[in-house]
């Protein structure tokens, strides 16, 4: 009787350790669901916001390819005026004139004009960027801009 009751006791005892064990895999198991749900959810949030990046991205490039092929268009009807106008005259001496003409405007429509720096704006140093000394003082570097070579203007 000893036997079967100090069996009983031991069986008893392992069925007690693997109840533990499961609750506590349980318990595992749902942080590591709950862990994934997280997860799954930064995951979408990041996802949508990079898609909405993106989305703006392609949106910009259709703006510019537009703007491009906008322009080209405005660039080709007045080269089609300003043909239009040379098959217009008699002899050569309007062509030339008229030829003269246009080259005196392109290059006052072309010539380099001053503009300020878009990087440093005119100012022909960089955004400052704190620092601290080993004197324990904290001062604002600015760093020169070499877009416009500290000039704060830029030609085009």
């Amino acid at each position: 009787m000893i036997n079967l009751t100090g069996f009983i006791c031991d069986m008893q005892f392992q069925m007690d350790l693997l109840t533990v064990k499961i609750n506590s895999l349980e318990k595992s198991m749902k942080k590591l669901e709950d862990f994934h749900d997280e997860f799954k959810d930064v995951l979408k949030k990041d996802i949508q916001t990079h898609r909405e990046m993106w989305d703006e991205v392609y949106k910009r490039l259709e703006t510019i390819e537009l703007y491009n092929i906008t322009h080209q268009i405005k660039r080709i009807a007045q080269i089609e005026r300003d043909l239009s106008t040379i098959l217009k005259c008699g002899d050569l001496s309007e062509i030339r004139e008229r030829l003269d003409e246009l080259e005196q405007q392109k290059e006052t429509e072309c010539s380099d004009r001053p503009h300020k720096c878009p990087i440093c704006n005119g100012d022909g140093k960089l955004p400052g960027v704190l620092l601290k000394n080993p004197d324990s003082k904290i001062e604002i570097y600015k760093a020169p801009c070499h877009v416009c070579d500290e000039t704060g203007i830029v030609w085009g």
